[in-house]
């Protein structure tokens, strides 16, 4: 039977990894282009920024202002601590605050939670819940700060931050007093009362590193990709693969599995146009035979090394839990996958394993909901 396609008259809502995408269409396709998923991050992003909000003064603080991405109740935002110079000997605050029209500074604490300046350490920091939920309306102006109210000489400690190339005028950080960094922005994620991450930028991801997956045909492994579904049917059409790609006057594969292995679609990719411009790049791949995507399936996008002596290197975002993937688009539904000589997968969403999301885009360019009808759906929840 075939599949009935959403047209721009159907609104259907998507709740993907926080983000409530609507698609609309008058026929067949979506407009020309598609829809990501997940959004593409800079290029220039494979480490953790680790100078700019550094607490080291008295009155420096880290804060974000930005425009609230989901509406609901916040109990909390998260922070990943990169440094410990010394923990500081009193307590850490953070806290919500409005925004002054004439300034675009924090105007003062509102909710807000202590942490003891003794667990400030490196790796994740999750407070407790703020004094009060800080309730919000989408597309409202508020800021997330962190500070030392009571700073003592010789603390010093460094939050993650993420760089983008471009700057942004909002979201934008804020890294001491009043001074305004459009270019770099902390990691900082949200922490809804219903239980989601949601994070206040798409290319903001909310982990603790990057880092690059190298691989060859003689290595384990020797295939590495993205494991994916989605709640709806749909055609994939593109790959955009953030990593580096070592085989000139070689080749390697792009190939697409279903949830049994079967192959959906195979794509050779010779050496010498890949390698054109050599070190960290984006390789964007329309597919030959674009591949229909069952609502609620499995499938794998993987990189197949073909050669044993030119490395293939993809990049992935390390996170701390698998909840904390849903801060990014396709949640904890798109996770990074591997194997080795044809044989079992191993799905990074589990703590033995880790929790990773390679920096692997599909493009999707037809819909159906199904139905035909209306949607229902949760915020943060992939269905």
């Amino acid at each position: 039977m075939g599949r009935k396609i959403l047209s721009v008259a159907l609104a259907l809502a998507i709740a993907i990894g926080g983000y409530d995408v609507y698609l609309r269409a008058t026929a067949a396709q979506l407009s020309a282009g598609g829809m990501m998923i997940p959004a593409r991050v800079d290029e220039s992003i494979t480490s953790v920024n680790n100078n700019t909000y550094v607490l080291d003064l008295a009155g420096k603080q880290a804060a974000m202002v930005f425009t609230v991405p989901k509406s609901g109740d916040i109990e909390a935002f998260e922070v990943y601590v990169t440094t410990v110079g010394n923990a500081p000997d009193n307590a850490v605050r953070f806290s919500f605050q409005n925004v002054d029209a004439s300034t675009g500074l924090p105007d003062g604490v509102d909710e807000s939670v202590t942490v003891a300046g003794a667990s400030v350490t490196v790796g994740h920091l999750a407070p407790g819940d703020f004094s009060a939920n800080r309730t919000v309306v989408k597309g409202e102006v508020i800021a997330a700060v962190v500070d030392t109210p009571n700073f003592t000489t010789s603390d010093s400690f460094t939050l993650g931050g993420q760089v983008q190339t471009t700057s942004s005028q909002i979201p934008y950080g804020i890294s001491a007093t009043s001074t305004k960094q459009q270019t770099t922005l902390p990691l900082f994620v949200l922490r809804y009362s219903d239980g989601s991450y949601v994070a206040i930028s798409q290319e903001l991801w909310q982990v603790t590193s990057y880092a690059g997956r190298t691989f060859q045909s003689d290595t384990t492994p020797d295939e590495f990709g993205l494991k994916f579904e989605v709640p709806f049917d749909a055609t994939l059409v593109k790959v955009d693969i953030h990593g580096r790609f070592n085989f000139a006057s070689n080749s390697a594969d792009l190939v697409v599995y279903d949830g049994s292995n079967n192959v959906m679609s195979t794509q050779t990719i010779d050496g010498d146009i890949a390698y054109a411009v050599t070190g960290v790049r984006y390789y964007v791949l329309y597919l030959d035979d674009s591949v229909a995507i069952n609502a609620g399936d499995v499938y794998r996008v993987v990189w197949k090394a073909n050669s044993s002596t030119l490395n293939s290197e993809i990049y992935y975002g390390i996170f701390t839990s698998l909840a904390m993937m849903d801060s990014v688009e396709g949640g904890q539904l798109f996770v990074a996958t591997q194997r080795t000589d044809a044989g079992s997968w191993t799905d990074f969403d589990n703590g033995g394993d880790g929790y990773w999301k390679p920096q692997i885009h599909l493009t999707f360019d037809t819909f159906d909901d199904g139905a035909g009808g209306s949607s229902t759906y949760t915020p943060g929840v992939i269905q």
